[in-house]
């Protein structure tokens, strides 16, 4: 089971045609289900979380940003969640663009 209440992640890892990196910062919160937050940095100016719990070790979010060149990008992911040895909370998001590119990736963030 994960609470993702006032945890902050960043990016370790995305595939070709994402735009989050080392320097997005992400912040998460939780009330039950229900899933949201906020991420910047990077190739991001702003971005927006919403999502709800699918499972004891998922959710799926839709999500939003406008990045550096101006534009507005929007996507969905299915997001998994694991622990490090340590307890730090590893999110692994199997993610899809909704605009006209429509890319598939993965990204992996971890709790800092």
């Amino acid at each position: 089971m994960f609470n993702l209440h006032y945890k902050q992640f960043k990016n370790i890892e995305n595939s070709k045609g994402g735009e989050v990196n080392h320097n997005t910062i992400f912040e998460y919160f939780q009330d039950g289900n229900e899933i949201w937050g906020k991420y910047k940095g990077g190739m991001i100016v702003e971005g927006r979380i919403e999502g709800v719990k699918t499972s004891e070790n998922g959710f799926k979010i839709s999500y939003s940003h406008i990045n550096s060149k101006g534009e507005l990008k929007t996507g969905n992911s299915n997001t998994e969640v694991s622990f490090t040895n340590d307890g730090k909370i590893i999110l692994s998001e199997f993610w899809q663009w909704t605009d006209e590119e429509n890319f598939k990736g993965k990204s992996t963030l971890i709790e800092v």
